[in-house]
């Protein structure tokens, strides 16, 4: 048997997952707004995925800067999860809705799954 301990004071862990989708989020979407792809069929074939697959997961390059911060930091609550933010999108237009829904609505979540 082995007994694992966390470190009480060890930095968050950002979810590899959730940052490596939303960096390539943006980087397509600063693909299609450069020009260097004109459509999102293009810019599939050349990612080697389908254009479904863009449309729906592009929308994540859209996130307020404070989320996006906090979950390159690791800060974000738990449940914040890639399905969890695929089940948000539509994502609100304005930061501060998106702020509230997803952080407030995510942390209060956690809380509960936590408390259980």
């Amino acid at each position: 048997m082995r007994l694992v301990l966390e470190k009480q004071n060890a930095p968050p862990a950002p979810d590899v997952r959730l940052v490596r989708e939303i960096l390539r989020t943006i980087r397509w979407f600063d693909a299609l707004s450069s020009g260097a792809y004109e459509t999102i069929k293009d810019l599939a074939e050349a990612e080697g995925c389908s254009a479904s697959l863009i449309t729906h997961r592009i929308k994540l390059g859209f996130l307020a800067p404070d989320i996006v911060e906090a979950i390159l930091e690791g800060r974000q609550p738990k449940s914040m999860t890639l399905a969890s933010l695929k089940r948000a999108c539509p994502l609100p237009m304005s930061w501060e809705q998106q702020m509230s829904e997803l952080l407030v609505r995510q942390t209060a979540k956690g809380l509960r799954d936590d408390a259980r």
